[in-house]
């Protein structure tokens, strides 16, 4: 999960003078007062700290633990490392400049709860990780906080590493820092985050979730009954688009669906984020609505939902 200011939409209209002296100063003064407060804060309850160096890059993640092993900080390293390979096979990485991502692993969910709403006033609900821009910043290095206990969401201690959150807040890093010029809906940046890190940890997106997930998910798209272009604008008001988790279920199908039909879409929806395009921009409209007119993606959801055996599913 992300929540960040897209600083394309908030400028569109602004010359571009003003919008190059407004990110410099949010580049040039990051609020580290607010850095510190966070680090006093949960300095007694992840005490151990971690820096690693992001290969074929100037980026840093500090990593705050408690209790993570060796083995397991070098698997951190590889699935990070692994993340921005992908993002790098997509143009997507930020200018050449020194980034200073901070990634908190948080064994207990109450403290997890405590700091996120305490030091950036979010509310948790069944979350397993935020990424949170810097107080004040935009095009800043981001926060990272996971809770790295077992999905029911219960206060045991973690056994094993949620290598796939970490991936998937990680590209949400690399969304905050790079320069976008086009804007893309919630779904969308949700999936994408979703799809890179599926591709970093060598699985397919569906192989990364419950069956039973999928299942209640295929059966919740094909009740909806929502155009494609809807789901991928954002722009459907369905009573299914106001669950909480519509947009990873929708992000993580439309991601699915291109990798099947059409995976060249996924590196021209990335094109047109990063420079924003207007031929991109119609190429991808046109394609949305094909899509549409031709059902392709009602067809492509029956497939799946045979695969799945989704009728037999007890919902």
């Amino acid at each position: 999960m992300s929540f960040f200011i897209d600083e394309t939409h908030l400028f569109s209209g602004l010359g571009a003078f003003l919008h190059d002296k407004l990110k410099s100063q949010f580049k040039d003064q990051p609020d580290y007062q607010f850095r510190d407060d966070i680090e006093n804060a949960i300095d007694e309850k992840l005490p151990n700290k971690h820096t690693i160096s992001v290969d074929g890059s100037k980026i840093k993640v500090e990593l705050f633990h408690s209790n993570v092993n060796s083995e397991e900080l070098a698997k951190i390293e590889k699935v990070i490392n692994d993340t921005f390979k992908v993002c790098t096979e997509y143009n997507m990485v930020p200018k050449d400049v020194d980034t200073n991502f901070r990634m908190f692993l948080f064994e207990d969910r109450e403290q997890y709860v405590d700091i996120l709403k305490s030091s950036y006033n979010y509310d948790a609900a069944n979350t397993a990780g935020i990424t949170s821009s810097q107080k004040n910043g935009l095009l800043t290095a981001s926060d990272v906080l996971i809770y790295q206990g077992p999905k029911e969401l219960s206060h045991v201690p973690f056994d094993d590493i949620d290598y796939f959150t970490l991936a998937h807040e990680f590209v949400h890093c690399i969304q905050n820092v790079v320069e976008r010029k086009g804007y893309l809906s919630t779904s969308v940046t949700e999936g994408m985050a979703d799809a890179f890190a599926g591709k970093a940890l060598g699985q397919e997106i569906d192989a990364l979730y419950d069956r039973e997930i999928i299942q209640k998910s295929i059966k919740a798209l094909k009740s909806d009954n929502a155009k494609f272009s809807d789901m991928y604008y954002g722009s459907s008001t369905s009573d299914f688009s106001k669950t909480e988790d519509y947009h990873y279920i929708i992000g993580t199908a439309i991601f699915k669906f291109l990798s099947d039909k059409n995976p060249k879409m996924i590196q021209d929806i990335v094109n047109y984020s990063l420079t924003g395009n207007m031929d991109k921009f119609r190429e991808i409209w046109d394609y949305m609505h094909k899509v549409d007119n031709c059902d392709k993606f009602t067809d492509w959801l029956d497939d799946q939902c045979n695969q799945y055996h989704c009728m037999e599913a007890i919902i």
